[in-house]
């Protein structure tokens, strides 16, 4: 509590001016504190404590670094393995065509050419059903396109399909 200068009146903490006569009142000053000297252990121990923080620091950051030249190590070792088995892959299909060129090669220019007409031999020419089925599917894809097909003309091209497939057509 403190006195106002003016009027003597009781005043509780915090006032700026007295309530009784209007005075103002400035605080009291108070002494200045002295700073207190940190004793030698004290500092000693806080150097330790921070020489711990920094070590620890370092420390993660070794083990990181580590860790990433570890996974730099296992890329390379896994991209020369692949590069090694794109060249064995590639040089085993070099092997393959050029012992399929050297097996052409050997067969006799005749052999070659009876195979040819057997083949052609043994083709088939299309039913006269796959042909009609043919036909009728090009022109529905072609009204289907220019936006003339209905559902009137779906429904007919599905019963001369299947009067086609059936065979009585």
């Amino acid at each position: 509590m403190t006195k106002c200068p003016k009027c003597q009146k009781e005043l509780e903490d915090g006032f700026s001016f007295c309530p009784a006569c209007g005075s103002g009142i400035t605080p009291a000053a108070t002494p200045p504190e002295s700073p207190v000297q940190p004793d030698a252990d004290q500092v000693a121990e806080q150097l330790r404590i921070l020489a711990e923080k920094e070590a620890e620091k370092e420390r993660k950051k070794a083990e990181r670094l580590q860790r990433l030249a570890e996974k730099k190590v296992e890329r390379e070792q896994r991209t020369a393995e692949r590069k090694a088995l794109m060249a064995q892959r590639k040089q085993e299909k070099a092997q393959k065509l050029a012992q399929s060129k050297a097996e052409r090669a050997q067969k006799p220019a005749q052999g070659i050419a009876s195979d040819t007409a057997a083949g052609a031999a043994q083709k088939k020419p299309l039913s006269p059903t796959i042909v009609w089925a043919l036909i009728i599917l090009v022109i529905v894809v072609a009204m289907a396109a220019t936006g003339t097909v209905s559902y009137f003309t779906v429904k007919h091209f599905w019963a001369f399909s299947s009067l086609v497939s059936s065979g009585q057509v």
